[in-house]
């Protein structure tokens, strides 16, 4: 019921009567069908693309804030060391303090002994505390990496969706102009 009714209207706009106003509606209307059609490709394409940069930004900015993160347990690792080493030099101090309180000479083996592994210990703790520091470092690295790899591929699926948009638009376009059998 609406087809003859808007033949009828087309007709009229296109100055055309009987079956030659059907005829030229249906390609004004295949016409104005196709354009609408190219032009939501062409959106969808462009929405695509920048949708793909979008992420792609984000992800490089992730990255810099793993790569700040690391930077930063590194130097807190740094800074924890060197305030453990204090500490333990600290105690270091206390032991012979009180070995010469009570009147233990610091030059036989067993004092001596005791403040050799004072610092044999704590030397390690230090580098137990540097390396977790490095560890928990590359942990970010290993982030950024990974956010660096995010972002190059969110900008190659932004290229691939907006042609396979177009592609997918040049199909539904070139359909509406098939020869009828």
């Amino acid at each position: 019921m609406c087809i003859p009714v808007l033949a009828v209207w087309g007709a009229s706009i296109l100055g055309t009567t009987g079956t030659a106003a059907a005829t030229s509606f249906a390609a004004y209307a295949a016409g104005t069908a196709a354009a609408a059609s190219i032009a939501s490709g062409v959106v969808g394409a462009y929405g695509s693309l920048q949708q793909g940069k979008f992420q792609s930004k984000i992800a490089k900015n992730n990255a810099i804030v793993e790569k700040q993160k690391r930077d930063d347990a590194i130097e807190r690792g740094k800074t924890e060391e060197q305030n453990y080493r204090r500490q333990i030099a600290g105690v270091k101090g206390e032991q012979r303090a009180a070995m010469a309180a009570n009147n233990l000479s610091l030059d036989s083996d067993t004092p001596m002994g005791i403040i050799e592994d004072t610092a044999q210990f704590g030397e390690m703790d230090a580098l137990t505390i540097r390396a977790n520091a490095a560890r928990e470092g590359w942990g970010y690295d290993v982030s950024a990496s990974n956010a660096l790899a995010s972002s190059k591929m969110h900008k190659q699926a932004g290229r691939l969706n907006a042609a396979g948009t177009v592609l997918s638009t040049a199909s539904s376009v070139g359909s509406m102009w098939k020869p009828k059998q």
